[in-house]
């Protein structure tokens, strides 16, 4: 519950323009949950809708070292897709 009222409202942050606060309240939530691929995914997308490509590339690497370490796994297909 709690994440899809996240992210509903990081949304809506993204919808009325205030994309900072957007990047902050994932930032945050990323900090307490650093395995949560939804929330690496939504900061991901911001990042490359705003050219920066760059930092959704090392979000991507940082996510996907944190995974094989911990949980032996690798990121989605859809988090993939976003680099392309």
């Amino acid at each position: 519950l709690f994440e899809r009222l996240l992210f509903r409202l990081v949304d809506a942050y993204v919808t009325s323009g205030n994309r900072n606060e957007a990047y902050q309240l994932l930032n945050k939530y990323l900090i307490s949950d650093p395995l949560n691929e939804e929330t690496v995914f939504q900061l991901m997308r911001l990042h490359v809708e705003d050219g920066r490509k760059d930092i959704a590339t090392t979000l991507y690497r940082t996510y996907e070292a944190k995974l094989e370490e911990q949980l032996d796994a690798v990121p989605s297909a859809n988090l993939r897709a976003l680099l392309r």
